[in-house]
């Protein structure tokens, strides 16, 4: 995978997060499950949701640019 970055101006993802609210609830939301309900079974699935939502949006423009 290649990442943005000032020497890599024309990588396909962005390793920062989006800032936006989505982001900011989806942290809130992972936070409190976690810490309501301490199940590593439970917390590995949250995660794997969160990272998932958050790096979709990223995959599908790679995807698309790649196809263009």
């Amino acid at each position: 995978m290649q990442f943005r970055s000032d020497s890599k101006p024309h990588g396909i993802f962005s390793s920062s997060s989006k800032g936006d609210e989505n982001t900011f609830l989806g942290i809130d939301a992972l936070s409190s499950t976690m810490t309501a309900v301490p199940s590593i079974e439970f917390m590995n699935e949250l995660l794997i949701r969160f990272c998932s939502q958050e790096i979709n949006p990223q995959l599908q423009a790679a995807a698309k640019s790649l196809t263009s």
